[in-house]
């Protein structure tokens, strides 16, 4: 697939997993650019901070890695050059951290979960989609 192909490719498939067709979404998209579109939705009165770049995935194929945050979540995801939608890194404990009846499988838990942020952050830092 060529860059002109990918472009186009990729912005509709960011567009349907979005379910959003109104994220503002940049016409220009070149390789390892990091591209960020932020928007604020009157009626949910919410936020949508959208950053995505187009990457070579290990088969030297086309993919797009991309990272939304919103008011109540966060998802990193990446889109295939055969249109696959994966699941990547995130972060946990973002709709609550579990409480156990043992303080400390709780604490455990907790350790395990601010492990796995600090790693994930990392990652989309590395990525250039966190500062």
């Amino acid at each position: 697939m060529e860059l002109s192909e990918a472009k186009y490719f990729f912005w509709e498939r960011l567009k349907l997993a979005l379910s959003d067709e109104r994220q503002p979404i940049p016409g220009i998209l070149e390789a390892n650019k990091v591209y960020e579109s932020v928007y604020y939705r009157e009626v949910q009165r919410g936020c949508r901070d959208l950053k995505y770049k187009l990457v070579k995935d290990a088969s030297d194929r086309f993919a797009l890695d991309y990272y939304l945050k919103t008011d109540d979540y966060s998802t990193h995801k990446r889109i295939e050059a055969d249109g696959n939608l994966v699941e990547l890194e995130n972060f946990e404990g973002q709709f609550g951290w579990p409480v156990y009846d043992d303080k400390a499988e709780t604490e455990k838990e907790h350790q395990r979960i601010r492990e796995h942020n600090q790693m994930v952050y990392a990652v989309l830092k590395d990525k250039g989609f966190e500062k």
